[in-house]
């Protein structure tokens, strides 16, 4: 496939009627509007697959859960043409599950945004299942939208300068440059321990290496993108508390699907689960393709 047609994969979002769709589908029209990109907008029916009759609702007197379903379609589609008119929308209205939907869309989107909850999840729950299974097996990045409205600093972004890194760094300086803030590259290690002003280090040689290696992974960042400012961060202790909690007055925190030390045969890492449960912002997930 050449660049051109890469270029032209939309911004596929998920919606469901929730407010946390409704963010998503704010984030994902920004998202159109600022790369140039199509928007489509996906809402999955899946109550047929179940078996539920198809009867008249409040808010369908005259139709029936299809029809409803396909109200909440329709209005995320004109709210989006409404909002950027420039922006080519189209809707889809799948007969499936909305994660099984999104995840085949991935394979032709540039991105997938989806809310943090739905309709149907559990008060307790800090990541629907739906926005769960999207991050784990979506073949583009997913960005997690509105659990958390985020703050009005930068983008961060977790490196650990395994292969996936660079898609990782990648698209986070891509959003950095599309919201015009700055990037903060972390790098968290282990064996460095978090002390209460700085890092305090079990091997003398341990932080210079990581440091060396954490300015080498963003060395291009300032010629590929020049108008990004660049901040670079060495810290030690839990990589995904680390890392949320440099997140505290991010726009975005970005996280790769698996680095070092992952068990290939789960999708998502540790690190990656644990800011998808408690991140502060949206959660971007880039898996290496």
């Amino acid at each position: 496939m050449n660049s051109q047609d890469r270029a032209r994969h939309p911004v596929v979002v998920g919606i469901d009627g929730s407010q946390y769709a409704r963010e998503a589908l704010d984030w994902a029209i920004a998202e159109a509007v600022d790369t140039d990109r199509p928007l489509r907008v996906v809402h999955a029916f899946v109550w047929s697959l179940l078996g539920v009759p198809d009867r008249p609702t409040k808010a369908a007197p005259h139709g029936g859960l299809r029809a409803d379903a396909q109200q909440i379609l329709d209005a995320a589609v004109a709210h989006a043409r409404s909002a950027a008119p420039g922006v080519e929308v189209t809707g889809a209205f799948p007969t499936a599950t909305a994660a099984g939907a999104l995840v085949q869309e991935s394979a032709n989107a540039a991105v997938v945004v989806v809310g943090a909850r739905g309709l149907g999840a559990v008060g307790r729950l800090l990541l629907g299942p739906t926005s769960d299974q999207v991050a784990a097996h979506a073949r583009c990045p997913v960005v997690v939208a509105g659990q958390e409205q985020g703050g009005t600093g930068g983008v961060v972004v977790g490196i650990d300068g395994s292969p996936s890194s660079a898609d990782t760094l990648a698209f986070a300086a891509t959003e950095a440059a599309r919201l015009g803030v700055a990037l903060t590259a972390t790098m968290v290690v282990p064996s460095l321990i978090p002390g209460d002003h700085e890092i305090q280090v079990r091997d003398e040689h341990d932080a210079p290496l990581h440091a060396a290696q954490l300015a080498a992974a963003t060395e291009t960042l300032h010629t590929g993108f020049p108008d990004v400012p660049v901040h670079l961060s060495l810290l030690g202790g839990h990589p995904g508390r680390a890392l949320t909690q440099t997140a505290a007055d991010a726009r975005l925190l970005v996280v790769g699907a698996r680095g070092h030390g992952g068990f290939t045969a789960l999708p998502l890492g540790g690190t990656g689960r644990y800011a998808l449960h408690h991140a502060p912002c949206p959660v971007a997930v880039v898996r290496a393709v």
